[in-house]
């Protein structure tokens, strides 16, 4: 069985997109908006990992890069 944790908090997942990418305020708005799958338990928000790799892979990032820290494949 996994050792992973099934959600991730605003932080963990702010870390696997790149910081450099979003500001944590970014991605606070963007969650929002319902842009990002994500659960709210009372003030608490939870981003289900499974949901969280899906919806980054559907925007181009492959769960590869996730498990590498959220690099982007894209060159610069």
């Amino acid at each position: 069985m996994d050792k992973k944790d099934a959600t991730l908090t605003v932080d963990e997942a702010h870390r696997i997109i790149g910081k450099d990418k979003i500001s944590r305020g970014g991605l606070y708005a963007a969650i929002n908006r319902k842009e990002v799958p994500h659960l709210r338990l009372g003030h608490r928000i939870l981003i289900p990992r499974y949901a969280f790799v899906k919806w980054l892979e559907s925007a181009g990032q492959t769960a590869a890069e996730v498990a590498e820290g959220g690099r982007c494949g894209a060159s610069r």
